[in-house]
């Protein structure tokens, strides 16, 4: 298996990984200080990245969070993006953002209990 070197930008900083690693794996190996809200599942479309010296197809998850225009600018998402190249990749800046990534509901609950209510 071939090894490729990925360099995280603004940093400036290189890992050398083996092809079809994602670069939530490349990101995290190196230890760069990055969110994974859905913890890398591909569930939540937050972990952006730009890869500035490749053209790369989008996943079909990337497909459900990224919008044409994004995908034009080599915006892609870091837990569905694999390497089959050396490559470079722009970190997202944004720091101390808050995510809300909905579990579960509980409208419909509420609107149980209350039907409950009605006919006891």
């Amino acid at each position: 298996m071939n090894n490729y070197i990925v360099t995280f930008k603004p940093e400036n900083r290189r890992i050398s990984v083996c092809e079809g690693t994602t670069l939530k794996e490349a990101i995290t190996a190196e230890g760069l200080d990055f969110d994974f809200p859905c913890g890398g599942m591909g569930t939540c479309g937050k972990c952006r990245i730009k890869i500035l010296d490749k053209n790369l197809n989008a996943t079909e998850k990337e497909l459900k969070f990224l919008e044409g225009k994004e995908l034009s600018e080599g915006i892609h998402l870091a837990c569905e993006t694999k390497v089959y190249s050396d490559i470079t990749v722009q970190l997202n800046e944004k720091k101390n953002e808050v995510y809300n990534i909905l579990q579960s509901s509980t409208e419909k609950l509420l609107l149980l209990n209350l039907l409950l209510k009605k006919f006891t």
